[in-house]
C-alpha cells in the first residue's frame, strides 16, 4: 500500500495493519496512567481508538504526542525531538521566491495559532488568579493616578480589596512574566494602593428587586463573595452569622497587626450596601436550624469553613498548655489575650495559621517562640516574606522534626515535647515527599505551651439528614459542577467543601456558587460565548500627539499610550527591579498587637512599581502580506524570542501534525513561518518600530463575555450605580 500521513486521529488498528514497523515505536511512548508493565502499555495502545484517543485517556503529553507522530512518520528519534520549554505562536507564514538566509534551526515547536484562550493565558496573572481579577488594568489606573478606579476595578473581580491587598496569597505574582526577568511585580501591594489611596468614593447602593430571597450560613470569605454577587442579581439575601462581628476567619483567624479591623467593617458594609442582610450572634443548628432557613428561604448557601482543627494524636494532647491554632487565634483576635499561653511556645506546622501564632505569641509577651516543621523549609507552603517577618520577629524554626509527645509536670501542666528528626522520603500519591524519622534522633524542647497548627476539618454536624456527608473526610458532598448538596436546594461552597484553602479562593469558590444558585432559582439559561476584541496600539512622538488622537476603546490612557512611552517618550519600566514592601521597624511592631506591620506603598512608590507592569494584555501581531523577510525584527529582539524558522519546526499547530507538509505544498521549498515565544516577552515594542515595513503592529486584546467573570446576568443589571 502506499505510504500515508500518519496523524493523531490515525486509529491504532490502521497503523498497526498497514504499518506494523510502527508498532514497537508505539510502545517505546510509555502512556502515564496505564499501568507499568509491557503488557498493561500494549493493551492501552492496542484497546484504544487512535494516538489521540490513547493520549487523552492516558494523560500523554502533547509533547510527547508530536514526538510520536513525527517517529512515526519516518523522523529519527532526535529529529523527532520537540522543545516543549517554550511558549510558541506562529506570527505568520511567509513565501518568498529564493532561499532565506536567516531560517534558524533547532528542535520543532508545538505552535499556537492564537486563539481566545491562549491570549487569555498571556495575561499569566489574570489567568492565575482565582476570580481573574484585571490586573494589567487596575495596575494601568493606578500609574494613572486614578485610584478609585483601580478600587473599583478590582472589586468587580474579587469583592474585598482592601483586605486581599493585605493578606492574598498572590497567585497572580507567582505566574508573574516578570519573575523571569527582574522579579515579579508587587501585584498584591499595588491591590491595597488602590484602596489605601482612593480618597472619597460614591458608596453604592442598591434594593433586591426579585421575588427569591436566599440565606447563606457564614459570613467569611465564601460567604460574603455569595452574598455579592446574588445582591447584585437582585435577590434579597441574608447572611447568618455565630461570631458577633462579620468577617469568619478575616476576623478571627487573622491577626490585628496584618488586617485592620476596621478595614474589615468597611469592606463588610459595601457588601450590606448591596441590600445584604448579616445576622450576627446566630448559630445554625443551636439558634435555628437549616430545615427552618429553608422554609423561609428559596435557596441556603452553607459557608461556614473549615474551623474543626486536626488533632496531633499523640501522648499528652490533654496537659494544659495545649492550644489549636484556630482557638488561640480566636481568643487573642476577640480578646487581646492567651489565658493559657506560658513562656516558652512551640507552634507544630508550616502554613500561614502557624505564623499566625508564632508571630501574636511573640507580641502576648512569650520569652521562646519555636516553629516546628516535620518538612524542609522548601516545602513550606507559605511564602517566603511572610516567613522571613516571622523570623525577624524573633522566632526560631527546627526543620524536619516531629512531635512523639507531650511531657507533663506533677501538675499536669506541659513541660516539654519529646520529637524526633526525619528525612524526606519517596514522593506520595501527589508528588509530595513524606518525612520519614531518622532513628535514635529524638530530643526534647523545653517548653509549657504547645500550638497545634497542623490542619483543620469543616464541623458538619449541624446539617439535616439529607445532606450527605462522605464518610472518610467528613466533608459534605457536592456536585462540583453546580455546588449543590444532596438536599434540594442546599448549596455548599468555600472551605466548608474545599478543606482549608485561602481567601482568594475562598471568595472564588463563593462566586461560582452564586452563579449556580441563580441558575437553580431562574432556569439554566445559555452562557456567554466567549469573543475577542483587538485594539491597535500606536505610537506616537509625542503626548501631545494624542490630544489629536483621542482613545476611543474602553482600555486606560497608561495602556493606550505603552508603545509611545516605551518607543519615543522614554520609559525605565524595565530597569527598576521590584519594590520592597514598607515595613514598620520589628521593635515597634512588638509592644503594640494592633499596629499594623505593613505600612503599604506610598503614591511615589505606587507609581514606580506600577509602571514596570509589562502590560501583557498587549500582543504583537505580524501582516505576512507585508513582511519582506528582512530579520530586523529578531535582531532588534532584546529577550531573543522571534524567530523564523523552517516550516518543518512546526511538529503541531492548534493540535494538527500535518500542517507543515501542507503549508509546504502550498509555500513550495522556500516557504517559512515566523514564530513568537511569549513567556518572556517584555512587550518593549522595539519590534514594532524597527520595522521597515509596518507590517509590526502592538495590540491590546480584551476578552468579552468570558465565563471566567462568572456573570451570568446582563451586564446592566450588575454594573456599580
Amino acid at each position: 500500500m502506499p505510504s500515508m500521513a500518519i496523524t493523531p486521529r490515525t486509529s491504532i488498528d490502521e497503523i498497526i495493519t498497514n504499518h506494523p514497523d510502527k508498532a514497537p515505536i508505539l510502545l517505546r511512548y510509555r502512556l502515564p496512567k496505564a499501568g507499568r508493565g509491557e503488557a498493561e502499555q500494549a493493551e492501552a495502545w492496542t484497546t484504544s481508538a487512535s494516538v489521540e484517543g490513547a493520549a487523552r485517556s492516558y494523560g500523554m503529553s502533547d509533547a510527547d504526542v508530536a514526538r510520536l507522530i513525527g517517529e512515526l512518520n519516518g523522523l529519527s528519534h532526535r529529529d523527532a525531538d520537540v522543545d516543549d520549554k517554550r511558549r510558541i505562536r506562529l506570527l505568520a507564514f511567509l513565501k518568498s521566491e529564493t532561499d532565506i538566509q536567516f531560517l534558524q534551526h533547532g528542535k520543532r515547536y508545538i505552535v499556537d495559532s492564537g486563539s481566545v484562550d491562549w491570549f487569555r493565558q498571556n495575561v499569566k496573572c489574570q489567568y492565575a488568579c482565582p476570580v481573574h481579577t484585571d490586573v494589567p488594568g487596575y495596575i494601568a489606573l493606578i500609574a494613572d493616578g486614578k485610584y478609585e478606579d483601580a478600587y473599583q476595578l478590582n472589586r468587580q473581580a474579587n469583592i474585598l480589596p482592601g483586605i486581599l491587598g493585605r493578606v492574598c496569597s498572590h497567585p497572580c505574582e507567582t505566574a508573574c512574566r516578570a519573575c523571569d526577568v527582574d522579579g515579579a511585580i508587587s501585584i498584591c501591594r499595588l491591590k491595597r494602593s488602590a484602596a489605601d489611596h482612593r480618597g472619597e468614593w460614591k458608596r453604592t447602593k442598591k434594593e433586591p428587586w426579585r421575588p427569591e430571597k436566599v440565606a447563606i450560613i457564614g459570613a467569611g470569605p465564601a460567604g460574603l463573595g455569595a452574598a455579592n454577587d446574588l445582591a447584585l442579581m437582585g435577590y434579597g439575601v441574608t447572611i447568618h452569622d455565630k461570631y458577633h462581628v462579620p468577617g469568619g476567619t478575616l476576623w478571627s483567624g487573622i491577626p490585628e497587626f496584618r488586617l485592620p479591623r476596621d478595614l474589615v467593617t468597611a469592606e463588610v458594609e459595601n457588601i450590606q450596601d448591596l441590600g445584604v442582610d448579616v445576622k450576627l450572634n446566630v448559630e445554625v443548628g443551636k439558634d435555628v436550624t437549616v430545615d427552618e432557613l429553608r422554609q423561609q428561604y428559596d435557596a441556603v448557601i452553607v459557608a461556614t469553613g473549615c474551623m474543626g482543627p486536626s488533632k496531633l494524636r499523640i501522648p499528652g494532647e490533654e496537659l494544659d498548655g495545649m492550644y489549636y491554632g484556630i482557638e488561640l487565634m480566636e481568643e487573642v483576635n476577640f480578646t487581646y489575650r492567651l489565658k493559657k499561653m506560658g513562656r516558652k511556645v512551640v507552634v507544630i506546622g508550616g502554613g500561614y495559621t502557624a505564623m499566625d501564632c508564632s508571630r501574636s505569641a511573640v507580641r502576648m509577651g512569650a520569652d521562646e517562640v519555636w516553629i516546628v516543621y516535620r518538612r524542609s523549609r522548601a516545602e513550606m507552603p507559605v511564602d517566603e516574606e511572610e516567613r522571613g517577618e516571622t523570623e525577624r520577629e524573633g522566632v526560631k524554626f527546627e526543620y524536619l522534626v516531629a512531635p512523639l509527645e507531650l511531657i507533663g509536670d506533677p501538675n499536669g501542666r506541659i513541660r516539654g515535647m519529646r520529637c524526633v528528626r526525619t528525612e524526606l522520603g519517596a514522593p506520595d500519591a501527589r508528588g509530595r515527599r513524606s518525612p520519614v524519622p531518622i532513628p535514635g534522633s529524638e530530643f526534647v524542647i523545653e517548653c509549657d505551651t504547645v500550638v497545634a497548627a497542623a490542619g483543620q476539618f469543616s464541623i458538619n454536624d449541624f446539617l439535616p439528614s439529607d445532606v450527605q456527608v462522605a464518610e472518610r473526610e467528613g466533608r459534605v458532598l457536592i456536585d462540583p459542577r453546580t455546588y449543590a448538596t444532596t438536599a434540594s436546594g442546599v448549596f455548599a461552597c468555600g472551605d466548608f467543601t474545599t478543606g482549608p484553602a485561602t481567601v482568594i479562593e475562598a471568595i472564588a469558590h463563593g462566586r461560582k456558587a452564586a452563579v449556580q444558585v441563580n441558575r437553580f432559582l431562574q432556569g439554566d439559561r445559555p452562557r456567554f460565548r466567549e469573543r475577542a476584541e483587538f485594539k491597535l496600539i500606536h505610537a506616537m512622538a509625542s503626548p501631545e500627539d494624542y490630544l489629536d488622537a483621542p482613545l476611543t476603546t474602553d482600555m486606560t490612557e497608561w495602556t493606550g499610550t505603552t508603545m509611545s512611552r516605551r518607543l519615543e517618550w522614554g520609559d525605565d519600566y524595565d530597569v527598576h527591579g521590584r519594590t520592597q514592601n514598607p515595613m514598620i521597624h520589628v521593635p515597634l511592631r512588638l509592644t503594640d498587637f494592633k499596629r499594623e506591620v505593613e505600612t503599604g506603598f506610598t503614591r511615589t512608590l505606587a507609581y514606580k512599581e506600577a509602571k514596570r507592569c509589562y502590560q501583557c494584555q498587549l500582543n504583537i501581531i505580524i501582516d505576512g502580506q507585508m513582511c519582506i523577510l528582512c530579520n530586523a525584527c529578531v535582531d532588534v529582539c532584546p529577550m531573543r524570542i522571534i524567530e523564523m524558522v523552517p516550516l518543518e519546526r512546526i511538529a503541531s499547530l492548534d493540535g494538527r501534525t500535518d500542517i507543515a507538509a501542507l503549508a509546504r505544498e502550498d509555500l513550495g521549498q522556500y516557504g517559512a513561518a515566523m514564530v513568537i515565544d511569549e513567556s518572556t516577552c517584555i512587550r518593549c515594542g522595539l519590534c514594532v518600530k524597527r520595522c521597515p515595513t509596518g507590517c509590526l503592529t502592538m495590540s491590546h486584546f480584551t476578552a468579552t463575555g468570558d465565563p471566567a467573570s462568572l456573570w451570568n446576568e446582563p451586564r446592566k443589571e450588575l454594573a456599580f450605580a
